[in-house]
């Protein structure tokens, strides 16, 4: 397995891990995964929601779904893997929900994977 570290000045960092056994390095938190993903990865995570990709899913009524999900689950933090509508949709609704303290991304799009990074999510 590769891994690349990236560094800040603020002391933040960014892996990128390549290779094999993604479901064991996943934090321990809600898992809200793209069912497409989900067909091609094949493996259940623990503890994951579903939900299908796509802009059509950018929605208040998404976002009050995972309000829902996020209450019944009691974590406090979330990991959302997924194309860029998902992430976008999932890093919305965590912003505005009080309890959650760590978003992680798991980006499966080359778009996906840039525009956080523009965006600059934070939680």
């Amino acid at each position: 397995m590769r891994r690349i570290t990236f560094t800040s000045e603020s002391a933040e960092r960014c892996q990128l891990i390549f290779g094999k056994a993604f479901a064991g390095r996943l934090p321990e938190s809600l898992k809200i995964v793209d069912s497409g993903f989900r067909k091609v990865f094949g493996e259940r995570l623990e503890d994951e929601y579903l939900m299908p990709g796509g802009e059509h899913v950018k929605s208040v009524d998404r976002v009050f779904e995972i309000y829902q999900v996020i209450r019944a689950s009691r974590r406090k933090a979330i990991t959302a893997v997924g194309g860029g509508s998902l992430i976008d949709l999932v890093g919305y609704a965590s912003s505005g929900h009080t309890d959650i303290e760590k978003l992680f991304l798991f980006p499966t799009t080359t778009v996906s994977q840039v525009m956080p990074a523009l965006k600059g999510f934070r939680v």
